[in-house]
């Protein structure tokens, strides 16, 4: 395995998107994440040369493979590049080990040679039981264990991974999840991975960029966009609550004016125009008002209650509306259900004050 940089740099016009994005990957996994139709895939497809932007340069140390000034569009074969396919599109005629033996083959192996890779390969994967197996025999988790697989058997200097734990119960996806982290860090390439759901990439990327309507909206650690979300999309996306407002101090405090009448108050210095991110698991509920250390507090009626293992998250209908995740137990002993009138509370410490889309960056 050769480690190396990556340089995406796409602009491409579709019926319905405009691609205008730019990436740089080192030795790490970048994910890439957005909502259907963001443009997601076709990054993918534009570095593995199965499409060809209108505008742009993709290189590899410096090595371009595609260049709409120079004239340069190498086709897929002289990319070195490593795909794993949303489908996985394995071959139902062959066999695993003759379907991860492609990639060597299709690279100028000898059939002997491309049989051997093949092997060693399904053995670091532990999957040498499967090599005799057709692809139609396989559970989902098995499929997406061998498409890794033949992905990086031909030595790529790039791996693509597009969607690689959807459709995956959580069982399995939990167990692949598990397995993908490990192979990403023993082979150490530049790896673009795809995601419509910022869950299914958390502790496998070193970083993420989100992509809305062709455009790269926020980039970085994944920590740094669960804490300090930039927009209302990201906020959404990654499952925070996100509000605009003005802010004032207040003594020690900020105040925050916020849409139909809100104030918050945070212990962030901040004046002007801000965003308000407000984490659902620092969101309180009670059946009656508090008069505890909480500054913060919203009422509405219960609108939405979502399962998520063993917490529930809660929309409270106020103004604005406002998501709360509490335990299970909780939500049961306290008798959560929609339609229920509610008070939501949460510390000043839990008001976390980001700059504002229209003064940061145009929301862009």
């Amino acid at each position: 395995m050769t480690a190396g940089r990556l340089e995406v740099r796409l602009r491409y016009r579709f019926t319905r998107l405009h691609l205008d994005t730019e990436l740089e990957v080192g030795t790490e996994t970048v994910a890439l994440i957005g909502p259907s139709g963001a443009g997601k895939s076709s990054v993918l497809r534009c570095v593995a040369g199965l499409l060809s932007p209108g505008e742009g340069r993709v290189a590899f140390d410096g090595e371009p493979w595609f260049d709409s000034g120079a004239g340069v569009d190498l086709p897929p074969a002289g990319r070195r590049v490593g795909m794993v396919f949303q489908d996985d599109a394995l071959f139902p005629h062959l066999s695993v080990e003759r379907n991860v033996a492609f990639g060597p083959r299709r690279a100028g192996r000898s059939r002997t040679d491309a049989l051997r890779l093949a092997r060693g390969t399904l053995g670091r994967f532990g999957i040498s039981r499967l090599a005799t197996a057709r692809p139609g025999t396989l559970s989902g988790g098995e499929r997406r264990r061998v498409a890794l697989a033949r992905a990086v058997a031909a030595d790529p200097a790039v791996l693509l991974l597009d969607e690689p734990l959807t459709g995956l119960d959580p069982a399995t996806k939990a167990e692949v999840a598990a397995e993908l982290h490990g192979h990403l860090r023993r082979l150490a390439l530049p790896a673009i991975l795809v995601s419509h759901d910022v869950g299914d990439v958390l502790g496998l990327a070193d970083r993420i960029a989100v992509l809305e309507a062709g455009r790269i909206v926020q980039e970085g650690a994944p920590a740094q966009l669960l804490e300090a979300p930039r927009t209302p999309f990201v906020a959404a996306f990654t499952g925070a609550n996100y509000f605009l407002g003005t802010a004032s101090l207040r003594g020690e405090l900020t105040q925050v004016l916020a849409a139909e009448g809100a104030r918050f108050l945070s212990t962030d210095a901040a004046t002007g125009p801000v965003g308000v991110v407000v984490h659902p698991w620092d969101v309180s509920l009670a059946a009656v008002r508090s008069f505890a250390s909480a500054l913060n507090e919203l009422t509405g009626p219960i609108v939405r209650m979502a399962p998520l293992g063993n917490r529930v998250r809660v929309t409270v209908g106020s103004r604005p509306a406002i998501v709360a995740e509490v335990t299970a137990d909780s939500s049961a002993r306290m008798g959560l259900a929609p339609g229920r009138q509610i008070v939501a509370t949460w510390k000043a410490t839990g008001t976390r004050l980001v700059a504002s889309p229209s003064v940061d960056d145009g929301g862009a």
